[in-house]
């Protein structure tokens, strides 16, 4: 296919796309879609939810069965293979940002739905699966497509920017509840011994699927986002190609991963959020992947069960006062915040699992401690969006994920070293604090605030370096 060829493809397709984005904008919304809107958000989060958490809380009987019955292995050892076979898997998730791209390429939309899709699809594998290689499989599958949150860039876009965050954590609130189902399964379904845990898996599953059905059908684009590419598709294509080849136009906004990094490191505020999320993302196996194995060694099934079913309605509280606190305060303020909030709640809770506290006060303190930090990191997420132009969003928050996986793949890699040598409650305490704490410091030392920005300009005002 000659050059000529590849222009009138190029020029076809977005033709078609032009002409979908201005007839989605030209046709009035119905009756009551901004609440069919969020209420698809909300049913998208709660699966998202369930699909993060469900893994670390039945890692105790994946690691039984697989690994202590399957391969006579200890817990310890058993725990430590897993770990090794997941940091070989999560090179699978560096396609991941890549593929986030395409929300700057094809939109939002499209890939809310197939995200939607590809979680239930790896949640059936997982209560399928008669062994580890097929587990393994669709913990990637779901894991690829949990890691975007593409209802969350729906939130920055339709939000109102001075309730922002509050609507973006009133969303996290309602979404913790679809970890509350673990735990109402987990008591359901699994008895005494372990047996019939991999149907945990499959009611969410089968929700998933309906999920996306109504999307299919309900769902439009983001406004920002199809005025954004309705101005760029409306330029001659040889006019954007010949700025492209120049190195100039829209402040060197092109979407991709490589674009984006260089865009970053481009501009301070964003190489800053960039080095402060690797840092704190070096926390996150340590602080977020251990505690029910760590708990099941210390207390009996049914007080793991209830301090997991406790969790959530702490985790919840948490959320729906990251929004509250960081709409008043500020960006920067609710991370020193909830920082404090999480490593302080972590502390304590290895200290009364150690000694045999109430499930209850455990649950709370894990939610404290675990949802501290996503609202760290969500609130870092948030920085990185309300300091990037529209056409480049998706685009550097992959970028941000890539440099996320970085993080995790460092945290993953020294809890597989240690747990041979140290305590698994030592793993936790040194490899979910440091990194946390040197991260957040450069943030709050470095980045500029954040809060109230204009979603439609954000980005624009600053310069290089």
């Amino acid at each position: 296919m000659d050059n000529m060829e590849k222009l009138e493809k190029i020029k076809r397709r977005e033709k078609k796309q032009l002409a979908g984005l201005k007839a989605q904008l030209e046709r009035p919304k119905f009756a009551g879609y901004t609440v069919i809107l969020y209420g698809l958000i909300l049913l998208v989060h709660l699966l998202d939810s369930f699909a993060t958490d469900v893994g670390t809380k039945v890692q105790s009987f994946a690691v039984n069965e697989y690994f202590v019955l399957g391969q006579g292995l200890s817990v310890e050892a058993g725990l430590q293979q897993m770990t090794l076979i997941s940091l070989a898997g999560l090179f699978f998730s560096f396609i991941a940002p890549f593929y986030r791209t395409l929300l700057d390429r094809i939109g939002r939309r499209p890939i809310f739905i197939i995200n939607t899709l590809g979680m239930a699809a790896g949640l059936l594998l997982c209560w399928f699966a008669p062994s580890f290689p097929v587990y393994f499989a669709g913990s990637l599958v779901t894991g690829f497509f949990v890691m975007h949150d593409t209802q969350m860039v729906y939130i920055y876009e339709v939000a109102p920017k001075k309730y922002r965050s509050t609507v973006y954590f009133a969303c996290k609130f309602v979404g913790v509840f679809g970890t509350l189902v673990i735990p109402l399964l987990r008591s359901f379904y699994i008895d005494a011994d372990g047996n019939g845990w991999h149907k945990v898996f499959l009611v969410s599953a089968v929700a998933g699927v309906v999920v996306f059905a109504l999307a299919c059908l309900l769902m439009r684009e983001s406004d920002v986002f199809a005025k954004d590419r309705v101005a760029y598709l409306e330029r001659p294509l040889e006019e954007r190609l010949a700025e492209k080849k120049q190195k100039k136009g829209a402040d060197g906004q092109k979407a991709g991963i490589g674009p984006a990094f260089r865009y970053i490191f481009a501009h301070k505020q964003l190489r800053w959020l960039t080095i402060a999320v690797l840092f704190v993302s070096t926390s996150l196996y340590g602080l977020t992947m251990y505690f029910e194995t760590f708990m099941s060694t210390l207390i009996s099934t049914e007080n793991v069960t209830a301090a997991l079913f406790v969790q959530p309605f702490a985790v919840a509280v948490i959320y729906l006062a990251g929004g509250l606190v960081s709409d008043a305060l500020g960006r920067k303020a609710g991370v020193l915040i909830f920082t404090v909030l999480s490593l302080g709640g972590f502390a304590a809770f290895i200290a009364c699992t150690i000694g045999a506290a109430s499930p209850y006060l455990l649950g709370i303190l894990l939610g404290v401690a675990i949802g501290g930090y996503w609202n760290v990191t969500d609130l870092i997420g948030m920085m990185y969006a309300e300091s990037t132009p529209t056409a480049i969003r998706g685009s550097v928050l992959g970028a941000q994920g890539i440099t996320l996986l970085a993080g995790t793949m460092i945290s993953m890699i020294l809890c597989m070293s240690l747990l041979s040598v140290l305590p698994l409650n030592t793993i936790m305490l040194c490899v979910g604090s440091i990194g946390f704490l040197i991260g957040v410091v450069l943030l709050l030392w470095k980045t500029k605030e954040t809060k109230g920005a204009d979603m439609a300009t954000a980005g624009r005002e600053e310069g290089g370096s």
